[in-house]
């Protein structure tokens, strides 16, 4: 599925690139130093670079980016998951990265937010700039491998 969708971002002019992982056990050090300066090569030649990592701390510890003009992190709709982004943001203070702005995208939740989960978005001190609302059928549909466009978010558009 991931490579669809990356044949399609290419025809649309964009030019996806994967991360890689070390042959075996080892450090990341050679695909880290790659990567850093790889990116920097394509921030020069574009006018926009998006990096989707995958979850998780490590893509920020091992320093691949360095400057980074917006910072979406996006949080499942748990206290445990809000936590996770606002240490993703101590993180990036702690190794003293270049973020511009640092904004919150809650997945799954339903309208409106519990009053506890705002209170526990407050003290993350990122600002929600988008909710991705509950579907039912988006279990479904990764496992019959259907186009998320076709879910009824979308659908209202």
């Amino acid at each position: 599925m991931r490579s669809n969708c990356m044949r399609r971002l290419s025809k649309q002019g964009y030019r996806p690139a994967g991360n890689g992982r070390p042959e075996g056990a080892g450090c990341y050090c050679y695909i880290n130093n790659a990567l850093r300066k790889y990116l920097e090569v394509l921030a020069k030649n574009y006018p926009y670079v998006i990096i989707d990592n995958e979850a998780g701390l490590e893509h920020l510890s091992r320093r691949t980016t360095q400057d980074v003009d917006i910072l979406l992190v996006v949080s499942d709709y748990s206290a445990n998951g809000v936590r996770a982004a606002k240490r993703i943001g101590e993180l990036a203070d702690e190794l003293q990265l270049r973020v511009g702005s640092r904004y919150l995208i809650i997945n799954g939740a339903p309208e409106p937010l519990a009053a506890h989960f705002t209170e526990e978005v407050q003290k993350a001190g990122m600002p929600v700039i988008g909710v991705i609302p509950v579907d039912d059928l988006l279990p479904q549909f990764e496992r019959e491998e259907k186009p998320l466009t076709t879910l009824r978010m979308f659908r209202q558009q």
